[in-house]
């Protein structure tokens, strides 16, 4: 996170509330960035993915959701 404020994608603010705590907010550049790699990303899953059938990606996406699950199990199985 540092890096990304020093690099000018996020900055600190007040806590609107007036607590101790800082907040991070995503400025303009840092938007843009995240803008940019998402359409970058999704260029390149749809060429990927481009032969494959609706049937193949629709599985593809079960077993993706049900990995991320597990790993997130398995996470908070560590954690406690």
């Amino acid at each position: 996170m540092t890096a990304a404020i020093k690099d000018g994608y996020l900055e600190r603010i007040a806590d609107p509330q007036g607590n101790v705590a800082r907040k991070i907010c995503l400025i303009a550049l840092g938007a843009e960035r995240l803008s940019d790699s998402r359409a970058q990303s999704i260029a390149s899953l749809e060429q990927i993915l481009g032969d494959w059938s609706c049937a193949e990606i629709e599985q593809f996406a079960k077993y993706l959701n049900r990995f991320n699950s597990s790993i997130e199990e398995y996470s908070e199985a560590k954690r406690a």
